[in-house]
């Protein structure tokens, strides 16, 4: 099913730049949507959302932290806010985490802290 829609970016173009502030939880969401609604591979769903963004008149909030989650969930095929936390907290200086998704977090460039 193609993602069919109204093509927002002339509206986006008569705003000041950063009129569109979007945050994690708002691209945790387009994740979703893609991946379940419309059934895109993670791949595509990282090119489109790394696009968009990229787009101006888009402000994300942590744009290098949510690119590098969009990578790594891409490549290392994980949920969209397991590569999030782990990039998260490595751009804050915080290489380990707590987590019980071992699974996941295991293919993510944080360590886990050992399990009480």
């Amino acid at each position: 099913m193609p993602c069919e829609g109204k093509d927002v970016s002339p509206e986006l173009k008569k705003k000041k730049p950063g009129c569109a502030k979007r945050g994690c939880g708002a691209v945790a969401e387009l994740v979703w949507t893609l991946e379940s609604f419309y059934d895109l591979p993670k791949s595509r769903i990282r090119e489109v959302l790394s696009a968009f963004l990229a787009a101006e008149g888009v402000e994300p909030e942590e744009r290098s932290v949510v690119l590098a989650a969009l990578e790594d969930y891409a490549e290392q095929n994980v949920d969209f806010i397991d590569a999030y936390l782990a990039r998260h907290a490595l751009a804050r200086g915080l290489p380990r985490v707590f987590t019980f998704d071992r699974k996941h977090f295991s293919r993510l460039p944080v360590e886990t802290l050992p399990e009480p």
